[in-house]
């Protein structure tokens, strides 16, 4: 069961979501384990089947009342749904036990912002860039803090955002959805056709 789970990690970080998804899938016949069942939740996430990664997280939440994975995973879907505060309350959920857990707090900051509660995603944002220093953030949450920036009229660290994000895109284009770079090449786009003059 470890080799396969161990297996199918690999596989995923090459962006072989589905090869990693048959994976799971035999490593869960063996046993249900909850790690397993976090990353077959992850796997369909990334293949945007969200009412599916919905059940899986809800499985696991079921083995574990306090996996913060799972209730981040699960605001994820719900977000996807466009099911904005339930995200909320999911995000809220994982920070309520770990309350500087970096992507509770992005999560938590992509969801506020579809809502347009811009100072409290702004708080968020700034909030989880100073605890991840230098370690890598999320490209798809940089960019939405540059959204945030710009819908705010704060567009004196945009560009620093709007760099990092591209810079971290390289390494993380592999294990993005569709759906997640085609988001981040058309804001990425707009905001430099927008915002000309901070790119120069």
């Amino acid at each position: 069961q470890n080799a396969l789970f161990n297996k199918s990690l690999i596989i995923l970080e090459k962006g072989n979501i589905e090869e990693s998804l048959k994976l799971i899938d035999e490593a869960l016949k063996i046993k249900s384990n909850i790690n397993i069942l976090i990353q077959k939740g992850i796997c369909l996430l990334k293949l945007e089947k969200y009412e599916e990664a919905i059940l899986i997280f809800n499985e696991a939440l079921n083995l574990d009342q306090k996996n913060i994975k799972a209730y981040i995973g699960k605001g994820q879907a719900l977000f996807a749904f466009n099911k904005i505060n339930e995200s909320i309350e999911e995000y809220d959920k994982a920070l309520n036990i770990e309350p500087n857990n970096i992507n509770a707090i992005f999560s938590k900051a992509n969801s506020l912002m579809r809502n347009n509660d811009l100072e409290e995603a702004l708080k968020l944002y700034k909030k989880g860039m100073e605890l991840n220093k230098e370690k890598d953030s999320n490209c798809i949450s940089l960019i939405n803090y540059a959204l945030c920036l710009i819908k705010m009229k704060y567009l004196d660290e945009v560009k620093n955002i709007v760099d990092k994000a591209e810079k971290l895109y390289k390494t993380q284009k592999d294990i993005l959805s569709e759906k997640e770079k085609k988001f981040f090449d058309d804001e990425v786009e707009k905001i430099k056709r927008k915002n000309k003059r901070l790119f120069i």
